[in-house]
């Protein structure tokens, strides 16, 4: 591009408002943003501003907050080598997705933390060290959780995730596997009888088979014994 070219392009930025810029930035996908923003110093700032999902490679506190301030519309973000999530929590309560892969702490948050309820919708462990302590302080905290999906977290126990269920109301979708500690079967049969299974709209518990049922409000159940 030419410097003319270039001029004219920046004149055409100013007509337009930075709103606009960003509805049109929406119909871009992944590649294409990277791409446009390398173009203009504007177009970068117009990108910061409609990203929605980050991982962060580099467990640094002081890198994460600056990435958290540069990216003000995040819901998702990945922390799997991240240790310090309490203290992210605390700061950054926009987030409504956490996805942790192999955490090697028992609890996200302490019981007695003074985090006050934040707004996070979904939580993804892998390979977690998480145990039925740290679930029980995940419904507490974090009442309005509406799916959680947990796979390979060897200290979680059915009575565990039975507990979490009952606590956490708004609960609407809920995965469970490569758990050892947990008898599906047991799980399944709990959740039927208490009622707490009315409210899912999807349920996934271990691998193989899949089962569908349309008798509870007429949404479609998925269970994988």
């Amino acid at each position: 591009m030419s410097d003319l070219e270039s001029s004219e392009a920046r004149r055409g930025d100013e007509k337009l408002p930075p709103e606009s810029w960003q509805l049109i930035f929406n119909r871009l996908n992944e590649e294409d943003l990277k791409t446009v923003s390398l173009v203009w110093k504007n177009f970068l700032a117009y990108s910061d501003l409609i990203k929605e999902s980050l991982y962060v490679i580099h467990p640094n506190i002081n890198m994460l907050s600056q990435l958290l301030k540069q990216f003000t519309q995040l819901k998702t973000v990945n922390l799997t080598r991240f240790q310090g999530i309490e203290a992210i929590l605390k700061s950054f309560k926009i987030i409504r997705k956490l996805i942790l892969k192999g955490y090697q702490n028992s609890t996200i948050i302490k019981p007695d933390s003074d985090l006050l309820e934040v707004g996070l919708k979904g939580l993804k462990l892998a390979t977690s060290c998480i145990d039925d302590e740290g679930l029980a302080a995940i419904a507490k905290k974090y009442p309005q959780l509406q799916s959680v999906k947990l796979d390979k977290c060897k200290k979680v126990t059915t009575e565990g995730i039975k507990q979490m269920v009952k606590d956490i109301g708004t609960l609407r979708r809920l995965k469970v596997k490569n758990c050892d500690l947990v008898d599906y079967g047991d799980l399944l049969e709990c959740m039927l009888s208490t009622g707490n299974l009315a409210c899912l709209k999807k349920l996934c518990l271990g691998k193989g088979i899949s089962l569908r049922n349309r008798e509870t409000n007429s949404c479609t159940m998925v269970a994988c014994l």
